[in-house]
C-alpha cells in the first residue's frame, strides 16, 4: 500500500508552519481543498488522503484504529519537519488524537494546536448505535439519517458500490473506539461543536484535560457538518486562534 497518506496540494518549503486536515468518516481531501486560500503564506497545508476513497478509491481500506495510526506515522515522519497543526472532523479528531499519541512515544513533537471538531472526547462512551455491519440498504438508510451525503450521491447504486468499502471501514473504527488514556499532552487545544448537532457539552469537555492548555469550547452555526456547511465561521476562529502564533 502507497506510504504517502498525506497530500500537500501548495508545497511551501520555507513555510514555518503547516496545517493537516484529517477528514471525517468517509471523507477525503476534497472537504479542504479551499482552505489553503483562507491560510498565511507561512503556513502550509496538508491533506490526510486515506485509501478507499477519491484518488485512492481502488486501494483496500484500514479497519482498525491501530494500522491507521501506523501508517500515518510512517508517513508523518517522511514530511518536511514544521510546527505543525492538526485540525480533525468526527473521526479525523480521534485519528489525529491517536497519531498524537503516538508521535509522543517516539519522541515526536506534538503539534503546536490541536483542533478537535464535532466529536465527542475519546474517552467518552458512545451513544449511538453501531451501523457499519448492517446490510447495505440499512447501512445507507443510516447514512441519509446523518445527512452529511447528498441524496443523489445515497441513490445512485453504482458508486454506493465504490464508495461503501471504505465508509464501512471508517465507522468500524468509529464504532470500535475508545481511550481511556490519562496522560496529558503538551500542547494546546482548541475544541469545535454546531449548535445543531446531537452532542452535549459533557462529551467535548472532556477534551480540555486531554491537553495542558486549552481555548475552550466554541460552539459555531450549523449540524454536525459544519465543516463543510459553515465554513466561514469555523474558519474565521480557527484564523483569530492560529494567529497567536505567527
Amino acid at each position: 500500500m502507497n506510504r504517502k497518506l498525506f497530500y500537500i496540494p501548495d508545497p511551501k518549503p520555507t513555510a514555518p508552519f503547516r496545517l493537516i486536515c484529517f477528514p471525517y468518516a468517509g471523507g477525503g481531501s476534497a472537504t479542504f481543498t479551499s482552505w489553503k486560500d483562507m491560510l498565511s503564506d507561512n503556513i502550509e497545508i496538508a491533506f490526510v488522503q486515506l485509501p478507499g476513497r477519491g484518488i485512492r478509491l481502488l486501494e483496500k481500506p484500514y479497519e482498525t484504529m491501530e494500522e491507521l495510526v501506523k501508517a500515518l506515522q510512517l508517513s508523518y515522519i517522511d514530511l518536511q519537519p514544521k510546527k505543525t497543526f492538526f485540525f480533525g472532523h468526527s473521526m479525523g479528531a480521534r485519528v489525529a488524537f491517536e497519531l498524537t499519541l503516538s508521535l509522543q512515544k517516539i519522541n515526536q513533537p506534538p503539534p503546536v494546536h490541536f483542533f478537535a471538531s464535532a466529536c465527542p472526547a475519546p474517552c467518552t462512551v458512545r451513544k449511538e448505535d453501531n451501523i457499519h455491519h448492517l446490510p447495505d440498504d440499512e447501512f445507507i438508510g443510516k447514512l441519509d439519517e446523518l445527512q452529511g451525503s447528498p441524496a443523489e450521491v445515497l441513490q445512485n447504486r453504482e458508486l454506493m458500490e465504490l464508495v461503501l468499502p471504505a465508509l464501512r471501514a471508517d465507522f468500524k473504527i468509529v464504532e470500535n473506539y475508545r481511550n481511556q488514556n490519562t496522560y496529558s499532552i503538551k500542547s494546546c487545544v482548541s475544541v469545535f461543536a454546531g449548535k445543531e448537532d446531537k452532542i452535549e457539552i459533557d462529551e467535548m469537555q472532556p477534551w480540555l484535560n486531554k491537553f495542558t492548555e486549552a481555548t475552550g469550547v466554541h460552539w459555531l452555526p450549523g449540524n454536525h457538518f459544519f465543516v463543510d456547511n459553515q465554513r466561514p465561521a469555523l474558519q474565521a476562529t480557527m484564523n483569530t486562534i492560529i494567529s497567536n502564533y505567527l
